[in-house]
């Protein structure tokens, strides 16, 4: 998917007036998320705050697009070093896992409410890029094997998945 397919969205889902740039980086399999622009949608909507760390609406789409969810975590106390003793903060974690999974399900929906032509050309440029290989398919029904004794073998013949596969 085009970078800027994903900018356009995140202009409809935050709600701002300037575009939002998003820029991938194939080396680094990274997403950049560029904005001057911060509302409600990305500071308060789209927030979730843990103990030690909080992602914003950019952050959170940023997991969106690479299908992690960021881990959170608090302290609990601390041991005999006096050094705290930290584990995940399950609640953050599954808040921002539920607005990861709204915001994809926005992007789908925002998808559907493009114009077709728009759609049709994501779907030709993903069969493009993921539909352009056939995988072969051996047909060894033509092969005989003389000499092989289906009887001392306890078979009528051999399968036609063995043939295929020889």
């Amino acid at each position: 998917m085009p970078a800027e397919v994903y900018g356009r969205f995140a202009q409809h889902l935050f709600q701002t007036k300037n575009p939002i740039a998003i820029k991938y980086v194939e080396k680094l399999d990274e997403f950049s998320i560029q904005s001057n622009e911060y509302n409600a949608n990305i500071t308060e909507k789209y927030y979730v705050k843990g103990e030690d760390s909080s992602c914003d609406g950019f952050k959170l789409l940023a997991h969106a697009l690479h299908n992690t969810i960021p881990q959170f975590k608090k302290t609990i106390g601390h041991d005999e070093n006096d050094k705290p003793i930290k584990i995940l903060d399950a609640e953050a974690v599954q808040l921002a896992d539920a607005k990861i999974t709204d915001i994809r399900n926005a992007f789908s929906n925002w998808l559907l409410e493009q114009p077709q032509n728009f759609q049709q050309n994501i779907a030709d440029l993903y069969n493009r890029k993921f539909n352009c290989f056939v995988r072969p398919n051996y047909d060894g029904s033509y092969q005989t094997f003389p000499g092989l004794d289906y009887q001392a073998l306890g078979i009528e013949s051999l399968y036609g998945s063995q043939k295929d596969a020889i």
